[in-house]
């Protein structure tokens, strides 16, 4: 499951991008992420195991403005998909809320952003996020996400 999380979280690890104007623009991040929670597994009516309330936590550098900040998401990954969503926050409290989903076996995800808060609000997009390495126990790993985001 540790697998299924990071593959789903690389992602956003490129969503954030500070004091973006009222536009669309690239996206291109580095994140550095880490499994804070492994979850809980739980079964579900048909049988299937699902891993909920994975957590993981991340250093993000934007590749265009050299800017870095935090970002956190929580995940669920079952044995055919995963998703789950993140919240990016802002020094000055802006909010980015950013959706992703990944298959298993795949070398990455997509995801779509949802809103946000401040500069954020009625923000949308979308992109995908592959894994770039990977530390030997599975916990901690570095992606790389591209795509857009839109302002308003």
């Amino acid at each position: 499951m540790k697998t299924l999380s990071k593959l789903g979280l690389l992602f956003f690890s490129v969503l954030y991008v500070l004091g973006v104007a009222a536009d669309t623009r690239e996206v291109s991040n580095i994140a550095y992420f880490v499994t804070i929670d492994d979850g809980n597994e739980i079964t579900v009516p048909n049988g299937g195991q699902v891993t909920v309330g994975i957590r993981s936590h991340a250093n993000v550098v934007d590749k265009v403005t050299g800017e870095d900040f935090s970002q956190w998401c929580v995940g669920e990954a079952g044995t055919d998909t995963g998703a789950g969503y993140c919240t990016l926050v802002a020094d000055n409290g802006d909010a980015l809320w950013v959706s992703y989903v990944f298959m298993p076996g795949e070398e990455g995800s997509s995801w779509t952003i949802m809103g946000g808060t401040g500069q954020y609000a009625g923000a949308t997009g979308s992109g995908t996020t592959s894994n770039v390495s990977e530390r030997g126990d599975g916990r901690a790993w570095t992606s790389k996400s591209v795509g857009t985001l839109t302002t308003k």
